[in-house]
């Protein structure tokens, strides 16, 4: 007997209903047949996906607030970082619990199945957080895989040896910022001498700026190739390549795509921090199209949420696919049926994740989606009905809508 059996649902790039069978968390099969299961789901239509996966988050920082002092001598982004600075001093643990909580919950109920967030590093108080996150991983395991990196820099012997007690506790990757550190190619040397003796992957915020002349991108590319560095390797932001000279451009992208390091742009947050004071405000994004198209394992993830960084950022991936789509100007047929794939099988890939998609033998971590297509889903970011992760129910959500105006004034209405 099935553990769940899903009827009548809508699957990517077909035009028939069927039918998902889910037994010990994994697809039993996907298509017309059907068998007993202990419970059985009316999909009504829906669309059925994969659980999306957020890519790049902070939930040490979301829901913190989002007040951003006004300073004419820093950037948008500096400004953000002192504000966050600001809250860290004054917030409580009980604050940094619900906010994370609060964080994850809003991403399950958008059909996230799998989230990468970065955590401060560098200080005792830092560490403090870090094991409150790993907590909370703890008590949302069976509801979304979470995995956690290190934000922070490893300039001194400290903060290495704190890098290394994070990582037996349960971190999974290392990070940073090195364009905001004095020698930011150091900063990435560091990282990977790091992430090679702790066998652990990197995922570094990379060129967050408007500056042509910052390359942390080419030069992490070129310390891959050199090293032949065989770990994950993520870039996340990489704005600055979009302000480069087209021959210096190209000669990066293909760099990254030679050293397949895995891409994730992050147009929400980059659209506010990106471009501040300047007139026309450039778009603060990466050349999408011109990754993408040179074999680049491109994802999108919405960073900050309703905190110092972003005021206005969630947890939906339809939402950040939506957003990158349209700063990236992913309109032709080329790229448009590619523009799911940035929350979903990219960044699926970008997680190393051996189990994903809609197949039979994968694992069961899929949602219902209000929709009728993938670009539907992207352009309306509808209503989630039921979340499903590894094989056990997470969420179900219902939505009634009821037009209450008269007979008469609607047909009028189509009418006019």
């Amino acid at each position: 007997m099935l553990d769940i059996l899903v009827t009548n649902v809508k699957l990517p790039g077909q035009s028939s209903l069927a039918n998902i069978g889910v037994f010990k968390g994994k697809f039993n099969f996907i298509g017309d047949e059907t068998k007993p299961a202990k419970t059985s789901i009316n999909g009504f239509g829906c669309l059925a996906m994969p659980a999306l996966v957020e890519c790049h988050a902070h939930l040490d920082k979301n829901f913190s607030g989002t007040g951003i002092a006004d300073q004419t001598d820093a950037t948008a982004l500096e400004r953000a970082i002192a504000a966050m600075q600001h809250v860290k001093a004054n917030r409580s643990a009980h604050q940094i619990k619900s906010n994370a909580r609060l964080g994850i919950e809003q991403a399950i109920t958008k059909g996230v199945g799998f989230l990468r967030s970065h955590l401060d590093f560098g200080s005792a108080e830092d560490m403090s957080v870090i094991e409150t996150m790993l907590e909370i991983r703890e008590e949302y395991a069976s509801n979304i895989h979470i995995q956690y990196c290190l934000l922070g820099s490893l300039d001194t012997a400290e903060k290495r040896l704190l890098a290394a007690e994070a990582i037996d506790m349960g971190i999974d990757l290392m990070g940073g910022a090195p364009s905001l550190s004095e020698n930011p190619e150091l900063s990435i040397r560091q990282v990977m001498d790091f992430a090679e003796q702790q066998q652990c992957g990197i995922d570094l915020h990379i060129d967050e700026t408007q500056d042509p002349s910052s390359n942390c991108l080419g030069y992490l590319a070129d310390q891959v190739l050199e090293r032949q560095f065989s770990l994950p390797v993520m870039a996340g932001h990489c704005c600055s390549l979009a302000f480069k000279p087209a021959h210096d451009r190209a000669r990066i992208i293909d760099r990254v795509a030679e050293a397949k390091i895995d891409v994730v742009t992050l147009p929400a947050c980059n659209l506010v921090l990106i471009g501040d004071g300047v007139n026309p405000s450039p778009r603060g994004t990466p050349p999408i199209k011109e990754m993408m198209a040179a074999g680049i394992n491109v994802c999108a993830g919405s960073d900050n949420v309703q905190d110092p960084f972003h005021p206005w950022g969630n947890y939906d991936p339809f939402g950040t696919a939506h957003i990158a789509a349209a700063t990236g100007q992913l309109y032709s047929t080329e790229f448009e049926h590619q523009t799911t794939d940035l929350i979903t099988k990219n960044a699926a890939k970008a997680f190393r994740l051996p189990d994903y998609g809609l197949m039979p033998g994968m694992d069961a971590s899929f949602c219902l989606i209000e929709s009728s297509t993938p670009e539907q889903a992207i352009a309306d970011q509808p209503f989630r009905s039921w979340v499903i992760h590894k094989g056990q129910l997470v969420l179900k959500q219902n939505i009634q809508q009821e037009w209450l105006y008269a007979e008469t004034a609607a047909t009028s209405a189509t009418n006019f």
